[in-house]
This record gives structure tokens, sequence and C-alpha cells, in this order.
């Protein structure tokens, strides 16, 4: 087996152990669509981001799990990763719109968060197994995650659809090239052999 046969097999195995819920949220899109609650560009927007986002995911794993000698810290750092950049960028801005103090100040602790967030998901990601292309994607990430949910609170979904496919998509790509890196190391085998 080759490296790519190896990581993309993995991956394989992961969507199709996970099709359900990958499935599913996508017909509940195609549901809300037939019934007018969804436009078609929303549709496409919301189907290609839903897509792009389970792709990252699931590369997060791979990637981690084959950074980390223990599954359960692997688990950890790959669960945190994710609930970090979806989750915790998302309470921050709930609890920056339920204050409503000067916006000002509150960006400033914001951003903050996003510093600290991205340092820390360079340690989680890139730390072990560092390149500049991860280390792009950590700094990016906490900012491109912000300004979608921004856009999706203002209703600018295409803004926030490109944002996604640009950063998540970059930011897979980028765990994925390692990845392979790695495996070829962990094989034996370099890349002008057979």
């Amino acid at each position: 087996l080759t490296p790519k046969e190896i990581i993309y097999g993995k991956l394989g195995g992961i969507f199709f152990n996970s099709k359900e819920m990958i499935l599913l949220p996508l017909c509940l899109c195609g549901v809300l669509w037939y019934h007018h609650l969804l436009s078609t560009e929303n549709l496409v927007f919301l189907c290609i981001s839903t897509l792009v986002l389970n792709i990252f995911v699931a590369m997060v794993g791979v990637h981690v799990g084959m950074t980390y000698a223990e599954s359960r810290k692997a688990v950890g750092v790959s669960l945190g990763t994710v609930l970090f950049l979806l989750l915790g960028i998302a309470v921050c801005m709930r609890m920056m719109m339920a204050v409503q103090s000067s916006f000002f100040y509150q960006l400033q602790a914001f951003s903050a968060f996003m510093l600290g967030g991205s340092i820390a998901l360079y340690m989680a990601l890139g730390l072990r197994n560092p390149s500049r292309a991860i280390g792009l994607a950590c700094g990016i990430a906490p900012v491109s995650t912000f300004y979608v949910i921004t856009s999706f609170i203002d209703q600018q979904f295409g803004g926030a659809f490109l944002v996604v496919v640009l950063t998540y998509g970059f930011s897979t790509v980028a765990l994925l090239i390692p990845a392979i890196d790695e495996f070829d190391v962990a094989t034996g085998r370099t890349i002008g052999e057979a």
C-alpha cells in the first residue's frame, strides 16, 4: 500500500462509518429547500460548506490520530480542536452581544482570545509535526470562523460560504500533506520508490 492509499483509506472508512451523520443534515437541507424555507443558492452554500467542514473534521482526526501515540489524548485533542473552533468562538460572540457595552473593548478581549486560540491550535496540530501551512491554517482559522459567524448573523451567506470553503479547504490540505509525508517515513518508502 502506498501512503496515499493508507490515508485515503482511513478517510474513506471515516466517511463510510459516519455516513448517516453526513447524509441526514444534507437531507434536512433538501427538505428545507423543498418547502421553500431555503433558497437554491443558500442550499448550495449550506451543502458544500457542510461537506467541507466534514472533510476538515475527518482530516483533523486522522492527523491527530497519527501524531499522538495514545488514543485517549488523540480523541481529546481532536474534539477540543473542533469545539474550540466552532463552539468556543460562537459562545464568545454571544457573550459580546449579551453584554452590549463598548464593542471596541470587547473586541480587544476577543482578539486576545483568538490569538491565544491560534497558539493553542498550533500547539495541538502543528507542534509535533510542524509546517508553515499548518501554522498559517492555525492562524487564520479562528479569525475566519469569527468572520463566518458574524456574516451569518448579518445574513451575508455568500461571504460566509466563500470563507468556509477557502479556510477549511486550505486547512484540510495543510493537514493532509504532512500526513502523507509522515506515513511515507513510517512505512520506510521514499517518494522515488515504486
